[in-house]
């Protein structure tokens, strides 16, 4: 259909107003009704749309105009209060009522609320799932009470919103900061599944929205339990995607804007929402709509980016990260972790993949194919392909099976019963879950707190900021890992590990942060990697300068400063 319009001035017939009519269904929406295909077919008895409409118009809108009777004769045209209530709820299905629907939504809470804490039980078993929950969570306790902008307190590739949820958390509840979040994280998995049913159920029925709800909680849970299991970025990011993409459908596209915003806040890959977006806007509205959703979008991250500073926000979330995401000299092993991190996904969730390749027609999913294309561009960007990326692929892949899904007679019983029995078998590999990384930074932490009075500042060089977790210890620097001083990171070799690596400016802010705050103690974690002291010089003399080793735990070796030469250790050269 073409795209929306202004509409001609109202048409006067024998002194009385025409009435109004309704606003076009979704630019992708294909189900006819019966009225409509008769307009379209121009069966006797069918009243002319009057002159107020174009030719071409929406059959939708033609057949408020040309329903018949069944005897034939023309009914009377619609009051325009009647047009007007019909224009309240454009989104719901032809030959549906108000009441099944909403019965839907009440059966389809609890059922997904119920599978959620089911799939995501082990959440629980453990209060760290993977170092980012440890990362964020160790931001959140500097943020408290730190002073000065956000990148100057913390360090992050990552926006600032999620640090700004857990210091929320961490201001009520402290220390048990993490377990919070790990509920929080099963309330954004519910509400995602929820946003995905309303945006199925919207386009496609009832049994279109039950089975996107339910693909999307079984295959949440389909991802390595580290992965899987975690308060992670990719959780607190999709319910904002989801709800960008369900405003859009409902041509609410200043709020569909406002919520691509909140996923690029989230997590930069998530952002990419925007285009779907901006592709539903363009349809339905043309430049006005894409004004409108493009011009939020960049109101609330400007504002954001305003917030935390200008400069290093752009600096951190966009600009700064040439250097992480070059793979020279690692395309194998990038290769060989994308394409199994690819595996996992398509294991968990083939039976939602093999349904949506099942849907023949060729029209009506240009904006879910578009997603999928820019989620698969956003698990690609860094080139490190963790196992969490692959969870931003999993809402357009159900939105797909959905549709399909509503072409059949019958519920697809058995992509729903392999999700299922896959979802089993993820959650029970959870419970078996080896806590190798937990116990080696559980034994440090506890030898830091014995040799450090609380308040007392420690540097962990190594990539696990459990160990600030748990020795409850502040950081001496905004850095928490050594990666940002050397580029090191997941699935890369040696060949661009070094000082030189570095982003610009990282080695000075170091040494500030240094001088301002010396570490009572340093922990070097590297045990053997390719980041350990001994590889990186400037740092190797530093810790030299100023400290000596003092005990061996688990491999990883702790160093007390030595007062005496505390001048010289403040210095990186």
């Amino acid at each position: 259909m073409s795209r929306e319009a202004d509409q001609d001035a109202d048409a006067q017939q024998d002194g009385d107003t025409l009435p109004t009519p309704p606003a076009p269904p979704h630019p992708d929406h294909e189900a006819k009704d019966e009225t409509g295909a008769d307009a379209q077919r121009g069966e006797k008895g069918a009243a002319p749309a009057p002159s107020g409409l174009r030719s071409g118009e929406d059959r939708e809108e033609r057949a408020i105009f040309t329903a018949t009777r069944e005897d034939g004769a023309p009914k009377a045209p619609r009051l325009a209060s009647e047009a007007s209530q019909a224009n309240r709820a454009p989104r719901q299905a032809r030959g549906t009522s108000a009441k099944p629907t909403q019965r839907a939504r009440q059966t389809q809470l609890p059922l997904f609320l119920a599978l959620v804490l089911v799939v995501h039980l082990p959440v629980f078993l453990r209060e760290v799932w993977n170092a980012d929950e440890a990362f964020v969570a160790v931001q959140a306790r500097a943020l408290d009470g730190g002073a000065g902008g956000f990148y100057e307190i913390v360090a992050d590739r990552k926006p600032p919103l999620l640090p700004a949820l857990y210091l929320l958390v961490h201001q009520l509840a402290g220390n048990a900061t993490v377990w919070v979040m790990h509920g929080l994280a099963l309330a954004a998995h519910l509400a995602t599944a929820l946003l995905l049913a309303a945006a199925a159920r919207g386009r496609w029925g009832g049994r279109a929205g039950l089975v996107a709800g339910l693909l999307y909680v079984v295959g949440s849970a389909g991802l390595s339990p580290e992965d899987a299991q975690a308060a992670n970025f990719e959780v607190f990011a999709l319910p904002a995607v989801a709800a960008a993409v369900l405003l859009a459908d409902r041509r609410r596209f200043a709020a569909a804007g406002g919520a691509a915003a909140v996923a690029a806040l989230t997590l930069q890959a998530a952002g990419g929402v925007l285009l779907p977006v901006l592709w539903l806007a363009w349809r339905a509205a043309g430049r006005r709509g894409v004004l409108s959703a493009g011009g939020v979008f960049l109101a609330v991250v400007g504002a954001a980016a305003a917030r935390v500073g200008w400069a290093d926000f752009w600096f951190w979330v966009v600009f700064g990260n040439g250097g992480y995401t070059n793979v020279s000299g690692a395309w194998d092993r990038v290769a060989l972790r994308g394409l199994g991190g690819l595996g996992i996904f398509l294991l968990a969730n083939l039976g939602a993949v093999l349904l949506a390749g099942a849907d023949r027609a060729r029209r009506g999913r240009g904006d879910l194919w578009l997603w999928l294309v820019v989620a698969v561009a956003g698990v690609c960007t860094s080139l490190h392909f963790f196992g969490h990326y692959f969870l931003l692929l999993l809402p357009p892949v159900v939105l797909l099976a959905a549709r399909a899904a509503a072409t059949r007679p019958r519920l697809p019983l058995a992509p729903l019963g392999y999700g299922l029995t896959a979802a089993a078998v993820f959650v029970a590999l959870a419970l078996v879950w080896p806590a190798g990384k937990d116990r080696h930074a559980e034994l440090v932490a506890e030898r830091v707190r014995a040799r450090t009075e609380p308040g007392a500042a420690i540097l962990v060089w190594g990539m696990d900021p459990r160990i600030y977790w748990w020795s409850r210890r502040p950081a001496a620097t905004r850095f928490l890992s050594a990666g940002f001083m050397t580029n090191f990171g997941g699935g890369r070799d040696a060949s661009r590990v070094g000082e030189r690596f570095a982003p610009e400016g990282v080695w000075r802010d170091f040494e500030a942060d240094l001088r301002r705050r010396p570490p009572a103690l340093v922990v070097d974690d590297s045990r053997g990697a390719p980041y350990a002291p001994d590889r990186i010089g400037r740092f190797h003399r530093y810790l030299l300068a100023g400290y000596r080793p003092v005990e061996v735990v688990d491999g990883s070796v702790l160093y007390a400063r030595q007062p005496a030469a505390a001048g010289a250790a403040a210095r990186l050269r």
